[in-house]
């Protein structure tokens, strides 16, 4: 029956309730996507807080689904105005490049051209929209940060190079990889 709640709508919360309390069975529960798993004979005062943390839980996910496609279409490259020529080619890029699912983009550019506009297009346009996004101004780093050859985030690592044989040049960002799969980091 859990099987075919959550096929029938993937984001409905589901406490089952059994008399049989079989770890086996429990974790299966789980692991189908029930929210909770109470026991015969209950606590009433158990079910009234699973319940409620139920409906908490229910509404934060319909909360950030709606935020996400609130994102989604202001972030959208539709929205983005382009009449010149070299812009119309850079959102063609763009789009080429979210299509692609490229895990890492590493977008250079003067201060107010629209980098992070840029990187919220590839984020909300691509594969990436259901996951978080993260931006970091790699030009507001610690020098030292940089000069240790690398930093991490949670969820991300970095890696750092300067130009070969320039002393004075500032390291630069030359990879941001999901240390854990969880995040994207335009740069």
């Amino acid at each position: 029956v859990l099987q075919k709640l959550k096929a029938a709508e993937p984001e409905i919360v589901v406490i089952m309730i059994t008399a049989y309390g079989i770890v086996d069975t429990a974790v299966s529960a789980m692991k189908a996507g029930a929210f909770d798993y109470l026991n015969k004979p209950f606590n009433l005062e158990g079910v009234k807080l699973s319940i409620r943390k139920g409906l908490e839980t229910s509404r934060l996910r319909g909360e950030v689904q709606r935020l996400r496609q609130e994102q989604q279409a202001r972030f959208s490259l539709d929205r983005v105005v382009a009449v010149s020529a070299p812009m119309r080619a850079v959102l063609g890029l763009v789009a080429r490049v979210a299509a692609s699912g490229a895990s890492t983009v590493l977008l250079q550019g003067e201060s107010g051209t629209g980098k992070d506009l840029v990187a919220k297009a590839l984020h909300y346009t691509g594969g990436r929209a259901d996951r978080p996004f993260m931006a970091v101004n790699c030009a507001s780093l610690p020098e030292h940060l940089l000069e240790s050859g690398g930093m991490t985030l949670p969820g991300v690592r970095f890696s750092f190079t300067t130009r070969a044989g320039d002393p004075a040049s500032r390291p630069r960002v030359v990879s941001t990889e999901p240390a854990s799969g969880a995040r994207d980091v335009p740069c």
